[in-house]
């Protein structure tokens, strides 16, 4: 059936107006890039492309095969007549990167080296599900870079490849391997220590600086050593990330993507909302792209608006607003795989008993089971006016308040996560730094000599993980049960 489309224009007032909860330190407003500026950046052009594999499980002549070929445009607004095509024109989006890179001996030698880790996880036949090759003109081939399919694709145990996952690509271990082989061929050529601390100084504020907090986490960004600063990007395991806005030590943990039309808010401290097809179209490009020219008050964390750069055509590109509805349909259309777990029936009935029965619903409300609302953390005292503007339960749960509080993406609040699809998280808690169920609740874990699984900075004299104090009570047999449950969900 043939449908007609209006497709929404995302990057007005309209849509902008509202979209960002304020700041932890509502003094400071994000002043994105102007919608004139928007218009002319550059939209991307999305090619065919074509799957990456490990080296040595490619096909014979495969690269040479690929640069005979002609470049092949597939995304054409034009030609999308059903909803069908707009979520299959998606998936090209969210495979899809805004930064290219030539394929070369360096990245296929990166792949190896990441595999041979035991930190790369390698699908079917090879294939590595997050990256693709793409041919712009015959005889080029280029890889994707930073794209949505990386965050959110996993490669399960027996090498199927999940879309819209929390993802198990190893960010953090590739981006350390980045950073020790500089630091290494500085150390190699006598560079002095302050000109290296001044080298590693634009990382640290391009992904982490909120130079306006004054904390000691900011503190400890800035002073800390190369040496310490690797080592920290460095634990971070499966399903976890130093993304952007965040701080080293206090990483992300990836959500996945289920049911997302029903979510309010997007990231774990709330920090859009999400009313429409519209926020999340302006979700996805600023964070593929737009937010690296944010500027909070005075500070610029990256580049500057294009109008003031020399050459606009450095500004960075964008997807044109075809391809970021396409892209949200897509999204729209992911649902969580059922649970493989094999549970008895009596087994999971008593643990849906027991979860209304110990609170958990108030929380975690069915169907969504989250209540879509914003809970404060320790520390953080919202204006009166807030109740009116958000959806907030007005308790906090105990976690470390870092991450709400101390980074550009803090707000003072941490939204209340869906439990749909916990059973294929390896990464709990805003910050990975539970990695199972029975870890969460077990009392151990607030015990100083707690041995965590998940992650834990370098700084931390402590393995215990505090907060979210619920279930831990429950008997043995009352825990299986509870578990039990949420893993059939």
């Amino acid at each position: 059936m043939t449908v007609t489309i209006d497709i929404p224009k995302p990057y007005i007032k309209k849509y902008l107006e509202g979209v960002y909860v304020p700041l932890a330190d509502s003094t400071i407003r994000i002043n994105y890039v102007p919608e004139d500026q928007y218009e002319k950046l550059a939209t991307q052009e999305i090619y065919k492309s074509y799957p990456v594999y490990l080296p040595g499980r490619e096909p014979e002549g495969y690269y040479e095969s690929l640069s005979q070929l002609e470049p092949e445009v597939v995304f054409n607004e034009d030609e999308l007549t059903s909803n069908e095509d707009w979520v299959k024109a998606g998936e090209l989006v969210f495979d899809y990167s805004l930064s290219l890179r030539p394929l070369d001996s360096a990245f296929l030698t990166r792949l190896t080296l990441l595999h041979d880790k035991e930190k790369l996880p390698v699908g079917k036949d090879g294939i590595i599900p997050f990256y693709k090759l793409v041919v712009p003109e015959k005889g080029v081939l280029l890889i994707t870079g930073r794209s949505c399919v990386m965050c959110h694709t996993k490669v399960m145990p027996d090498s199927s490849i999940i879309k819209g996952a929390q993802g198990n690509f190893p960010f953090d271990p590739d981006y350390a391997e980045d950073l020790r082989g500089l630091l290494d061929n500085a150390r190699s050529h006598n560079v002095p220590q302050e000109q290296i601390m001044q080298g590693l100084l634009g990382d640290k504020m391009f992904l982490f600086g909120a130079p306006w907090i004054k904390s000691v986490a900011q503190q400890r960004l800035m002073d800390m050593s190369p040496e310490d600063f690797i080592e920290n990007i460095d634990r971070a395991s499966s399903g976890v990330v130093h993304r952007h806005g965040t701080n080293i030590g206090t990483p992300a943990s990836i959500p996945d993507l289920y049911n997302l039309q029903d979510r309010k808010y997007l990231d774990h401290t709330g920090l859009m909302r999400h009313r429409s097809i519209e926020d999340l179209m302006l979700y996805a490009t600023f964070n593929e792209e737009t937010d690296f020219m944010s500027k909070y008050n005075k500070y610029n964390m990256l580049r500057p608006w294009p109008n003031e750069q020399e050459n606009p055509m450095q500004a960075g590109r964008r997807y044109s607003d075809a391809q970021l509805y396409a892209l949200a349909k897509y999204i729209y259309s992911l649902n969580a795989p059922k649970s493989p777990i094999s549970q008895p029936e009596e087994l999971v009935n008593k643990g849906q008993r027991i979860f209304a029965e110990e609170g958990c619903v108030t929380c975690h409300a069915p169907p969504y089971f989250s209540n879509n609302m914003l809970l404060p953390v320790d520390g953080f005292t919202f204006p009166k006016s807030y109740k009116s503007k958000l959806d907030i339960f007005d308790i906090s749960v105990g976690t470390d308040p870092q991450l709400a509080m101390s980074t550009r993406r803090g707000t003072g609040f941490y939204k209340v996560p869906s439990l749909i699809g916990v059973w294929n998280r390896q990464a709990l808690l805003h910050d990975g730094s539970i990695t199972s169920l029975e870890e969460l609740l077990s009392k151990e874990r607030l015990q100083d000599d707690f041995e965590r699984t998940g992650y834990n900075a370098t700084y931390n004299t402590s393995q215990k993980v505090e907060g979210h104090p619920f279930g831990l009570e429950l008997s043995t047999e009352n825990k299986q049960a509870l578990i039990a449950y949420v893993n059939s969900l």
